[in-house]
C-alpha cells in the first residue's frame, strides 16, 4: 500500500513540474507576443489535467491580445470561479466591452 502511495505521489509530482515548465515556457512566449504559442501551451497543462486561477487568467490574456472575446470571456470568468482577483474583474469588464452584438 505505502508503494502505491509513494508511486502516485511520484506520478503526481512529474505532472506538476510538467505543468509548471510549460507555464513559464507559456509566460515567455506571451512576453514576446507569440500568443497563439502561449494559447497552445497553456491548454497543453489543461489537458494534463491541470489548472488554476493564474493558468485561466493568462488564456483571458492570450484571446483577448488575439481579440477572441468570447474565449476571453469565458477564461476570465473560469479564473475567477478558482479565485476572485481585482485585475480579473477588470479584464472581464474590458472584454465585455469589445463584444458589439448585445442583447439587451
Amino acid at each position: 500500500m505505502k508503494r502505491l502511495i509513494f508511486i502516485l505521489s511520484f506520478i503526481f509530482a512529474l505532472q506538476s513540474f510538467a505543468g509548471e515548465q510549460l507555464f513559464f515556457q507559456g509566460n515567455s512566449e506571451y512576453a514576446n507576443e507569440n500568443y497563439s504559442t502561449a494559447i497552445s501551451l497553456y491548454d497543453s497543462i489543461l489537458t494534463k489535467g491541470l489548472e488554476s486561477s493564474e493558468l485561466y487568467y493568462n488564456l483571458g490574456n492570450c484571446h483577448y491580445k488575439t481579440q477572441d472575446w468570447a474565449n476571453a470571456i469565458w477564461h476570465y470568468k473560469k479564473s475567477l470561479q478558482l479565485e476572485k482577483k481585482e485585475n480579473t474583474l477588470h479584464n472581464l469588464e474590458l472584454a465585455k466591452l469589445k463584444i458589439i452584438d448585445r442583447i439587451e
